[in-house]
């Protein structure tokens, strides 16, 4: 597909393609420099990660992300679209698209990918302590290995230890919303995460947090980004089986500490 055909995708509002493939952008234009335009231009980036950015414009009803060497996304965007219709399933607008930004770049990243998808809302009071619930127990369910095996069977059992040792007598009020909030759609969560984790993405780790986690207008959940490539220091970290108590006191409101990538990313020195 060539960027005529693209564009004739995306007829709606600001012409998100047209703009990165501009040939009018100034030499020594980076992305960093390019985002600064688009915001100018009345845009806004939503977020920024290690591999891709969040971009939203007035004209449109949907956001873009726009990343680079990030398989494990394009993994995960592969599955959505097999899984529409799945709860927690953010939904997919239009497939990967890959293009030829104008724009200067690193060796590794001369090409870029846009997705578009449904306009979400980040998480907020109730809905975060729930999310917050439900990404513990999916690495509960983890460290105890129950994601890949005999996992109906056990399901419950492994629901009612993780409620025993987390929810003691005198934490009532958290007990009250596990039970009222996470537990009816826990079963639905966990098989979500193990359905994605058992589809062919081995060299790819579970990394669920409150920034990959995202809610729409009827205050459903959607899971948006929730694998990343492999990490040693991570997977040690969940392999030691270090109790969720622990986990908290460190992480601290702050988890990508732990379910993120510590090393950042280093580009080459070569340019385009």
């Amino acid at each position: 597909m060539n960027f005529k055909q693209y564009h004739s995708l995306i007829k709606e509002g600001f012409d998100l393609t047209g703009y990165l493939t501009n040939s009018n952008f100034p030499v020594y234009h980076t992305i960093s420099d390019v985002l600064n335009d688009f915001e100018k231009l009345g845009g806004k980036v939503l977020g920024t990660g290690m591999f891709g950015s969040v971009l939203s414009h007035p004209s449109w009803n949907y956001v873009c992300k726009i990343y680079s060497d990030d398989p494990c996304y394009t993994r995960y965007i592969r599955f959505c679209m097999r899984n529409q219709n799945r709860e927690f399933c953010p939904k997919i607008l239009d497939k990967p698209r890959k293009i030829l930004p104008n724009y200067t770049r690193t060796s590794d990243t001369q090409n870029l990918y846009i997705v578009k998808l449904e306009k979400l809302q980040p998480l907020s009071g109730q809905s975060s302590k729930i999310a917050s619930e439900l990404e513990f127990l999916s690495y509960y369910f983890l460290e105890e290995n129950m994601l890949f095996q005999n996992f109906e069977r056990v399901f419950d059992k492994t629901l009612e230890g993780y409620q025993r040792e987390y929810f003691p007598e005198e934490h009532q009020d958290k007990l009250q919303l596990f039970l009222k909030h996470v537990v009816p759609i826990s079963f639905s969560w966990i098989n979500y995460v193990r359905d994605l984790m058992i589809s062919g993405t081995k060299e790819c780790r579970l990394d669920l947090h409150s920034h990959n986690v995202m809610t729409r207008n009827d205050g459903s959940l959607v899971i948006v980004d929730p694998i990343a490539v492999e990490d040693s220091e991570a997977t040690t970290f969940y392999k030691r089986g270090m109790g969720r108590g622990m986990s908290k006191s460190v992480v601290s409101g702050n988890k990508h500490l732990y379910l993120r990538p510590k090393k950042k990313f280093k580009f080459p020195s070569k340019e385009i």
